[in-house]
Order: structure tokens, then C-alpha cells, then sequence
């Protein structure tokens, strides 16, 4: 099954396969409004990678027809897996630090 899910990801671009890495580090489910806020995700190619994600169902919104608010979830807990484990380990402590910065940005500590 991981390869048949490496094979289908060879097929994106390096940006929507660095979207998916930085999704995967921050769990199994995110939010558009946390890659809208972060000035490195706000640009038109990352805007169209996801579109991308969403159309070939790597990446799912939780409940269609929610604001863009809604959660994202990887269409399947493999498919996060197999991002995750290949983002490799500096990658991946890399996008948890991005993510631990967004975290304290949105919930500072009270």
C-alpha cells in the first residue's frame, strides 16, 4: 500500500508535496485558516497546490461546505503516514518548530 500511495504522490509538485510534508508534521488533521495565517504558505502556488490536494482527495475537507475555517484532514491516515515518515527527520523537526511557532502565535500562554 506505501508504494502505491509513494506513486501517487510522485505525481504532485514539490510544492504540494512540501504542503503535504508541513501537514503531516502538524497531525492528522489542520486547518486552512493555520496555512492562510503564515506568511509562507500565503502565496498564489501554494493556494493552487492545495487546490490540487483537495481535487485528487490526498487532502479532504472535514465537513464540505464549512467556511475556509474548516478542518483539513489527509483522505487517509496512511497517506499521512507515508508523507511523514519520507519527509525525513530534519524535514520533519523543521515543520513541528513551524508549527509550534503557529501554535504559540494562536494560543499564547495565559
Amino acid at each position: 500500500m506505501r508504494e502505491v500511495i509513494r506513486a501517487r504522490l510522485a505525481r504532485l509538485g514539490p510544492v504540494a508535496r512540501d504542503l503535504l510534508a508541513a501537514g503531516a508534521a502538524l497531525g492528522a488533521a489542520s486547518t486552512l485558516t493555520c496555512f492562510a495565517k503564515r506568511p509562507v504558505w500565503n502565496n498564489v502556488k501554494r493556494c493552487l497546490a492545495l487546490d490540487v490536494l483537495l481535487a485528487r482527495r490526498i487532502l479532504r475537507e472535514a465537513d464540505v461546505g464549512v467556511s475556509p475555517g474548516a478542518p483539513l484532514q489527509f483522505g487517509h491516515d496512511k497517506i499521512r503516514e507515508v508523507v511523514y515518515d519520507d519527509a525525513g527527520e530534519t524535514r520533519r523537526r523543521v515543520y513541528h518548530r513551524r508549527a509550534l511557532g503557529f501554535l504559540e502565535a494562536e494560543w499564547p500562554s495565559v
